[in-house]
């Protein structure tokens, strides 16, 4: 056993190893240690939550997670990986137990391997403690029993991975590849917002690009097949998905257009993002009108896809399919599957989509005079068979500053695309027609609205 008759220890001795196995592919199962989407599930002994969760698996990358116990305590733990070594190793050195001061108690040395035997994953996980206090030493009696107790979440979590992707009728290894982490990123995790465990991905490096996803779509569906990847190899890409949307469980309160434009807020200060350029399609463009009416120092330029500033501002037909939207109408839709990989809880489908046509009824639009106020210029795309009419565009794009002869005036900051033979669904589906002109606006230097 190490000295503890000092204020601090070094117990080189002290190891827990742990060995399991898995019915998954290894590359499930690396993912489910480096993608926060899976790390926030099955971190920490039983009953506890993971409100913060943000893993940058990469050599010299942090990991920052914020346990919480059934009593609500906050234990955070700080971490910075060592090795990574996909889909193989990861070496990592982890800090908790924080003292007043914030100066950690504990910190171990984590090792975890993964051995692929035919289609089982053998994973061995060795915690070597580093130094520790006096004031934990009782805790350390525990640690073995506790990392077993998050290794048993982790097979929890692995199984119901697996399942999903046989009920969906695709192999164990292409539900591997479903859940793997995107090449372009950077960093992704769960932040503490306004109630919510808020999910987001940061993509490339460059200016700050805020993506907003469109109404029940995940940031895979709605913005990851062709924008997402091409913006993020010249832009840093936020990503975001909102309230019981994907990765972001619902909570109790209803969803709004305001709440969403306060709770996009919110996490961009969470994540000290300012002057930032901002991307929505429908229900995310909506959003990020409202996020630069309300929060002009967060928005430097908007690019507002297929989307209405008043709630009238859509086709009758597609306002009453929105207040009408029911499970069986959509069952087996590519927006459900999207749902059910990503979401905590596959089940609250349902709970979404009742929660769609409230946010449809209730809200009446943007004022016309906070549109004209903001200071962000703004790029509106949309379809010549949109869901959104042309006069209504137009009178949108008045209000942004445009629709002036630009021979005399000079053109405006904010500009106007309409897409032929484009629809409402359809839209981003033309990533070859969205991408040149949203980097072409994007990439010029911007002017101020007048």
């Amino acid at each position: 056993m190490p000295d503890r008759s000092g204020d601090r220890t070094t117990p080189p001795e002290r190891e827990v190893v742990i060995t399991r196995e898995f019915a998954a592919p290894r590359e499930l199962v690396f993912a489910a240690w480096t993608d926060p989407r899976h790390v926030a599930r099955w971190w920490g002994p039983k009953d506890f939550t993971n409100p913060v969760c943000e893993v940058d698996a990469r050599p010299g990358g942090a990991l920052l997670i914020h346990m919480r116990s059934p009593d609500g305590t906050v234990h955070p733990t700080r971490g910075i990986f060592l090795d990574v070594v996909p889909p193989e190793r990861l070496v990592f050195r982890t800090a908790a137990f924080e003292d007043e001061h914030g100066i950690p108690q504990l910190e171990v040395l984590n090792t975890v391997t993964f051995e692929a035997i035919g289609e089982v994953t053998k994973l061995t996980f060795r915690a070597g403690i580093i130094t520790a206090t006096d004031a934990v030493a009782a805790s350390l009696d525990g640690m073995e029993e506790g990392r077993n107790q998050s290794l048993d979440r982790l097979a929890d979590s692995i199984a119901t991975t697996v399942a999903m992707g046989n009920d969906r009728g695709t192999s164990m290894h292409h539900a591997s590849q479903g859940n793997a982490v995107p090449a372009t990123l950077v960093r992704a995790g769960y932040a503490p917002v306004n109630g919510l465990q808020m999910y987001y991905e940061i993509h490339g490096s460059g200016h700050p690009l805020v993506m907003l996803h469109g109404g029940l779509e995940t940031i895979e569906y709605s913005l990851g097949a062709g924008l997402l990847p091409s913006l993020a190899e010249t832009h840093q890409i936020i990503a975001i998905e909102q309230q019981g949307h994907g990765h972001t469980a619902d909570i109790d309160r209803p969803l709004t257009y305001e709440q969403m434009a306060e709770d996009t807020a919110a996490l961009l200060r969470y994540l000290e993002i300012a002057d930032a350029d901002v991307f929505g399609f429908s229900m995310g463009g909506i959003t990020a009108l409202g996020l630069a009416a309300r929060h002009p120092d967060l928005v430097r330029r908007l690019v507002v896809v297929s989307a209405p500033y008043r709630g009238d501002g859509m086709r009758p037909e597609n306002i009453a399919g929105m207040l009408s939207l029911t499970p069986a109408a959509l069952a087996g839709s590519p927006q459900e599957t999207a749902y059910r990989r990503a979401a905590p809880d596959p089940d609250a489908w349902g709970t979404l989509l009742a929660g769609m046509g409230p946010l449809q009824r209730d809200f009446t639009g943007w004022p016309a005079e906070s549109i004209q106020a903001m200071t962000a210029p703004a790029l509106l795309v949309y379809g010549d068979a949109d869901a959104i009419p042309l006069d209504h565009v137009v009178e949108l794009f008045r209000l942004c500053g445009g629709d002036v002869n630009g021979d005399f005036a000079g053109v405006p900051a904010s500009r106007l695309a309409i897409l032929p033979g484009i629809t409402h669904v359809g839209m981003m589906d033309r990533a070859d027609l969205l991408l040149p002109i949203v980097s072409a606006y994007l990439d010029t230097p911007p002017v101020a609205s007048a």
